[in-house]
């Protein structure tokens, strides 16, 4: 059984398993933040995610706050997977399927840099103001 059925509504996005409308912010450059809807099935995440690229043909990716979604599991599996809490539809569809098959290891850990709102990948120390020897 589905766990996500997301429709057009007349205030925006709308999923009828759930029976609520999504939070969504929408952005000049095509993209939308969706907000963490509060508790949720496991796998809704990517199955509403798989239905708001298709529901939006021109949606070019969306941001998952990692203030709201940080405790959410199936939400940090896909950060994991992609190294950002943003998630461009060429990105979506590289995914394996759709995080229900064996997830890949991380390269390296996650950073959260409070100022900028922004998930990363956390640098190498050794990276910071060095030059490899030639």
């Amino acid at each position: 059984m589905p766990e996500a059925n997301i429709v057009h509504a007349i205030n925006g996005m709308y999923c009828e398993i759930q029976a609520q409308s999504l939070a969504l912010s929408w952005g000049v450059d095509n993209s939308a933040q969706l907000h963490c809807p509060g508790v949720m099935p496991s796998d809704w995440l990517a199955e509403a995610i798989d239905q708001l690229f298709i529901a939006v043909p021109t949606l070019s990716g969306i941001s998952l706050p990692w203030r709201e979604w940080r405790d959410a599991p199936d939400a940090l599996a896909l950060f994991e997977q992609i190294q950002s809490d943003f998630l461009a539809r060429e990105t979506f569809w590289q995914l394996p399927l759709w995080l229900r098959a064996t997830r890949r290891q991380p390269t390296s850990p996650l950073q959260y840099d409070d100022a900028r709102a922004l998930l990363s990948p956390a640098s190498d120390a050794s990276a910071r103001g060095s030059l490899p020897p030639l």
